[in-house]
């Protein structure tokens, strides 16, 4: 897995988790405000960014084994996280693998973990059989316009569109078929298991996502879930001034 370490000579770590088709510059809006407290840590999963992977058997818990072993190898004892979309799902297998206490204050940005097997689960099946055979302009379009439908969004969806073309379209296939298999286990889990795998946990989403919904009525007006008015899937940057305060007084 390739990875980059920012030292910013900072004692704690923040591990960044992105979203399928993305990288590190998908929180490029909070660098400049977290670089006062954290060195970064960010890793590209199997076929993003410059991980040139082409296996398609992959899976989150190898990908959470090779991020443990990443933080061994550095001599990195215990950091914080923000994911976001996959790689919330990415983190929820990361904390129940990793070593007690290896993870702190963890933000799930935007997640799909409880969402229900209803329209949109058929849909991620239908996905999972169409993909090897058409083209990606013909899903990944309208994929990445849900994600991200406001205009402030338009620089990173012609990015995120840019990145599926140049995956490995196996690749691709493959995080939609595991996704899928983790939603059906997913969708009746229960948040309060997270107290045991960290020391605190925030979920945020953006009002226009169509997995907040769900997630409100899953985690039951808990203190744990904030929903940023008039945000969409990727609120970080939607709705960045408002996110950045969130995590500010949630981290640190």
């Amino acid at each position: 897995m390739n990875y980059r370490i920012i030292n910013n000579n900072k004692e704690r770590y923040l591990l960044f988790l992105s979203c399928i088709c993305g990288n590190e510059k998908i929180f490029k809006q909070q660098f400049n405000m977290l670089k006062k407290y954290y060195n970064f840590v960010f890793v590209d999963f199997p076929g993003h960014g410059k991980d040139k992977t082409v296996k398609t058997n992959f899976s989150f818990n190898n990908i959470a084994l090779d991020i443990i072993e990443i933080f061994k190898n550095e001599n990195i004892n215990n950091a914080d996280v923000i994911a976001i979309s996959l790689g919330s799902m990415i983190l929820d297998d990361l904390l129940m693998m990793a070593p007690k206490d290896m993870f702190n204050k963890v933000v799930f940005t935007s997640t799909l973990i409880g969402f229900p097997l209803n329209i949109i689960g058929y849909v991620f099946d239908f996905f999972t059989k169409i993909i090897p055979i058409f083209p990606r302009i013909i899903y990944m379009w309208p994929i990445t316009y849900i994600m991200l439908p406001k205009k402030i969004d338009k620089f990173y969806l012609k990015r995120l569109r840019r990145n599926s073309l140049n995956m490995n379209k196996y690749v691709l296939f493959n995080y939609f078929s595991i996704m899928n298999n983790y939603m059906k286990h997913s969708h009746t889990k229960n948040f309060n298991y997270l107290k045991n795998y960290c020391k605190d946990y925030l979920f945020i989403n953006g009002s226009i996502d169509i997995f907040t919904v769900r997630l409100k009525k899953n985690m039951k007006n808990s203190s744990h879930l904030i929903v940023i008015p008039n945000a969409t899937h990727l609120c970080n940057i939607s709705s960045s001034c408002n996110y950045n305060k969130l995590i500010e007084n949630f981290l640190i």
